[in-house]
Parts: structure tokens; sequence; C-alpha cells
């Protein structure tokens, strides 16, 4: 896998795929729930009438936005094979977006064995749910996000390459736009999220 070296001076791996961000879910049953509001119904208040709808909705996800990173909790219900039964019994999980974005500034090591310990206690520290490393990393893992760091050696290598990713988007093109100002490093803009570069992709 080829490296290059980031300012922190950790290896950053180019041109071989990386997982970017996935969705894990963790039995309810399997940690401890310090946040009441993950598992909490609620009910609409009416303001104007100061009433109280008497139908309970599901609980509604915990959303925390530090830094310009949004960290989302919420509880889900997934009917699971049970083994003792035979049938489909429906299981509450807490459901966590694992992104390479809470690494910071080892974002561009991707999630991987050596840094995923970081994530697991990220999400401890906003303590919403408490468990252990083994249960983290015996959740159930899906959507599966991968990318691939691009080093650029030059503005024209980098152009090239904006150049690529928006031929290759076919009708998604339409939410793509190239900035080519004489200041600007280098970002593709979708629509509502600019993404800045330093000569990584």
């Amino acid at each position: 896998m080829p490296l290059k070296t980031a300012p922190s001076g950790r290896s950053i791996p180019v041109n071989s795929p990386f997982i970017d961000s996935f969705s894990l879910k963790i039995p309810l049953d399997a940690v401890q729930v310090l946040d009441q509001r993950l598992t909490s119904e609620t009910a609409i208040y009416y303001e104007s009438l100061d009433a109280v709808d008497e139908e309970l909705h599901p609980p509604k996800p915990i959303v925390i936005s530090e830094t310009g990173i949004t960290v989302r909790f919420s509880l889900v219900e997934i009917p699971i094979h049970n083994k003792k039964t035979n049938q489909k019994e429906p299981t509450k999980f807490v459901n966590l977006t694992v992104s390479a974005k809470l690494l910071k500034e080892r974002y561009f090591e991707g999630i991987n064995a050596f840094n995923i310990s970081v994530l697991y206690q990220v999400f401890l520290d906003f303590r919403i749910f408490d468990c252990s490393l083994e249960t983290f990393l015996s959740g159930m893992v899906s959507d599966v996000d991968i990318a691939i760091n691009r080093y650029c050696p030059s503005p024209a290598v980098f152009s090239d390459i904006l150049g690529c990713l928006y031929s290759q988007s076919g009708s998604k093109s339409k939410h793509l736009k190239l900035f080519r100002e004489d200041s600007n490093i280098g970002s593709v803009s979708y629509t509502h999220l600019t993404l800045p570069t330093k000569r990584i992709v």
C-alpha cells in the first residue's frame, strides 16, 4: 500500500481503498444507557393549548454537532432470528454512524484496526451510553462507504482528478461544481457541502 506522511507524522494510505464510514448497530441489552432520551418515548406538546397529546411516539434520535461534525444516536428495532424459538423477534439496537471524520486530524488514515478504539472512546465521551470495547466491536455493521486518497504532486494533476470525477458522475454531475479560482487550492461542492482539499483528495 503506497503511503504518504501527514503533518502529524502518521502514514496516509494513497491510491488504496479504505473505510470512510459505516453504520453500527449494538444490541440495546448489551449497553448501559446513560442518557434516558435515547430510550424514552416522546409526546407532542401543544404550546397554545398547554396540552400534551396522549399518543406516545418512538424515541427521537439524539443529534450532537461539534466543530462541524454531526453525531447521531438512535434506537432502532429489527426482526432478528431467535435460534431457540426459530422465529424472528423484534430486537432493539443502538444505531450509530461511525465516520472517519471523528478521527479529526487522523481522518486520512481511514477506519482501521489501529484506530477503531479511538472511535470507540469518542462515542463513549458523549455520555449517551456505555459498553465494553468488545461489545462495540461485536456490533452489526452495514452501509460501508469506501474512499480513496489521491496524492496530487501538482495543480494540473489535481485538476485532472476533479475532471475525471466530474465526467464519471453521469447524471449526478449536475450536483458538482468545480472551483478553479487562483486562490483556491481545490474543492468539490456537492450542492450544500464543500470539501476543501490540500493535495490529498
